[in-house]
């Protein structure tokens, strides 16, 4: 049949399509499989299946029953889940240690990257995983494995290449029983090569008296973004550090001045409506009861400190929780403990989620996400990592 449609009508139609439909038609004939398999067919139906197709990835880890689950969710006003999509978390590494959920470090292009630090060897394992083709892959322990890694400070990266169509996962390592380190060491493993090179760059700004975010990364035009605090005599100093994927060099951006001097733990960042922004969050400590508050600023202009634009700054009576996501419509949905979820719209106030079980609230994760047939040819069928012990 696709002998008489023009085959740019065929990779128009196929590449509006979802992902899970793709890995199915790779089967109908050879010319169809090959074309799904193309690196240009997989950028072109990213870009243009989720353009109309906009959802969400909520995962959380569930402390009742000692899982994790994850579902994609229409980006409507109630966050509708869709159909089928709820599933357990296919990975568990440690038998041992009951808050055993994985750490997300980030979500790019329909790729999810999660870290699991095990309690037990001390050796970490990152694992890639495309939920939507049920493709995974666990990186090289090689990589990760450090001697005396409890003594170590590990600060992961995960990003995007474009310029080679490639997946990248950051390291930054410190040796915490050091008074002063010159520089840390850097490790990135290539997805595509399969292989990972390690160097000592000159042009990280940190020492022994800054510190990392080690969950707040973002990846945004084409580089990883941390917050970073650099804590030297006279008072701790707040800042942006950047990672380019594709020259690799490190480089950093200025917050506004009314957040230089917060505290690096209540900063995070995330994009919205394009932009790269910072979010500062202040909350009772220790689960007190207490009013909370929130300041919200986006940079309108990629590296350009004077283009940063307050968005919101809001108070509220009470603690509403950590803030999860900023929605492109303005919304915030937050994060309280035992995993309710609270969404605020400026217009119609706030509402609470049916996430209302005893749920581990560091562990909750919502994201925006996009399907992608990512890891299709790298990637391994999903199974219990259980087994790989």
């Amino acid at each position: 049949m696709s002998d008489y449609i023009p085959e740019e009508l065929v990779f128009d139609i196929l590449s509006r399509l979802p992902s899970k439909s793709l890995l199915r038609f790779r089967s109908v004939c050879k010319s169809w499989r090959s074309l799904i398999s193309s690196s240009n067919f997989k950028s072109a139906h990213l870009k243009t299946y989720n353009l109309s197709n906009p959802r969400n990835f909520i995962r959380h880890f569930d402390l009742m029953v000692d899982k994790e689950y994850c579902s994609v969710h229409f980006d409507d006003e109630a966050l509708t889940m869709v159909p089928d999509t709820l599933i357990e978390f296919p990975f568990r590494f440690c038998n041992y240690c009951t808050l055993s959920f994985l750490r997300m470090i980030g979500c790019v292009n329909g790729v999810v990257c999660l870290f699991h630090g095990n309690c037990d060897t001390y050796e970490d394992k990152i694992i890639l995983w495309n939920p939507s083709i049920k493709k995974q892959l666990i990186v090289t322990p090689a990589m990760f494995n450090l001697g005396h890694a409890q003594y170590w400070c590990l600060i992961y990266g995960f990003g995007y290449d474009e310029t080679t169509d490639d997946f990248k996962v950051l390291r930054l390592a410190y040796d915490f029983r050091l008074f002063s380190t010159p520089r840390a060491s850097v490790e990135v493993y290539s997805v595509k090569n399969g292989v990972s090179r390690a160097w000592f760059p000159n042009d990280l700004p940190c020492n022994y008296s800054t510190s990392l975010d080690a969950w707040s990364q973002v990846f945004y035009n084409g580089c990883v973004h941390w917050i970073i605090c650099d804590y030297a005599i006279g008072g701790s100093t707040a800042s942006i550090l950047r990672f380019d994927m594709s020259t690799e060099r490190f480089g950093s951006i200025a917050l506004p001045k009314y957040l230089v001097k917060k505290p690096a733990f209540y900063l995070k960042l995330t994009v919205v409506r394009g932009c790269l922004t910072v979010i500062y969050t202040k909350r009772p400590r220790f689960s007190f009861p207490g009013p909370s508050g929130y300041i919200i600023s986006a940079m309108t202009e990629y590296k350009n400190t004077d283009s940063w634009a307050l968005i919101y700054d809001v108070q509220f009576p009470y603690d509403m929780g950590r803030v999860l996501r900023l929605r492109e419509n303005g919304g915030i949905v937050m994060g309280a403990g035992y995993g309710d979820l609270k969404y605020y719209n400026f217009n119609s106030g706030y509402f609470l989620d049916s996430y209302s079980r005893f749920v581990v609230e560091d562990a909750i994760y919502i994201g925006g996400y996009q399907e992608s047939l990512a890891l299709l040819d790298e990637g391994h069928p999903e199974r219990d990592a259980e087994q790989d012990e």
